[in-house]
């Protein structure tokens, strides 16, 4: 039990530590103006640490397949650029997921707010 939860932690420190250092190198290195702003929004280790998947979404929802595309393209360019800046056995490889929780939440709270407004004009 306490090699499994000691395992957890691991994970969890080297999923923080990959998020931390890879967002500025995204930033630094992929991020464009027509893009806009890529967020990491959660990097997810496999327990054998040969495969991350990380999550991420960008503010022009238009753009993310041109992003992923981008990402998955220069991601074993990233992967150097991180075992340059992080001391693992191993860095693991980058696959890169789309995230449209943000948008959806943004778009689910617009709605929302919509329909509040037209209750109120319906009572009035």
């Amino acid at each position: 039990m306490a090699r499994k939860a000691q395992s957890f932690s691991r994970l969890h420190r080297v999923n923080e530590l990959l998020q931390q250092t890879l967002a500025p190198i995204v930033q630094r290195e992929i991020a464009t103006q027509e893009m806009g702003l890529i967020t990491i929004l959660e990097v997810d280790v496999s327990p054998d640490l040969s495969t991350a998947k990380v999550f991420f979404t960008v503010m022009q929802e238009a753009h993310h397949a041109a992003c992923l595309q981008r990402l998955q393209a220069a991601a074993p360019a990233l992967r150097h650029l991180l075992s340059q800046q992080i001391t693992l056995r191993r860095v693991p490889k980058l696959q890169f997921v789309y995230d449209a929780t943000v948008v959806n939440a943004h778009r689910i709270g617009h709605l929302i707010d919509t329909a509040i407004e037209e209750d109120k004009k319906d009572k009035q």
